[in-house]
């Protein structure tokens, strides 16, 4: 399954996973042999509870080392932004100023990016 979301100017591929969406690393229009272009399918996250109300927990097979993450709605728009500095095992988002919904929380790491769909509920 492919999924699109705009991101400015741009958009980019999601491809679907049975854990979550991989973005591909490098521009989805070239030619590429590398199978790392798409994140390791031994890199699990994990988020708890989902649907969540105040607070998600992020748990991850590997190190996350300076995870950005992103908040973005269904229609594309992000609307947080935040970076974390250190090495993490697992991570507690504060998301208790978001309105209920489905979004979907972009984590970009070394090892790559992943997305993971989050349900918000109050």
């Amino acid at each position: 399954m492919i999924y699109f979301i705009n991101e400015g100017p741009q958009h980019r591929i999601w491809v679907g996973t049975e854990n979550g969406l991989g973005i591909p690393t490098k521009d989805p229009t070239t030619s590429s042999d590398d199978p790392t272009s798409i994140i390791n399918s031994d890199f699990r996250i994990s988020l708890n509870p989902n649907p969540a109300k105040d607070f998600v927990q992020i748990s991850s097979s590997k190190p996350l080392v300076n995870p950005r993450l992103e908040i973005i709605t269904t229609s594309g728009d992000v609307i947080m932004k935040e970076t974390k500095f250190g090495s993490f095992n697992a991570i507690s988002l504060n998301v208790h100023e978001i309105k209920s919904g489905l979004y979907f929380l972009k984590i970009e790491t070394l090892h790559g990016s992943v997305v993971k769909k989050m349900v918000l509920q109050r």
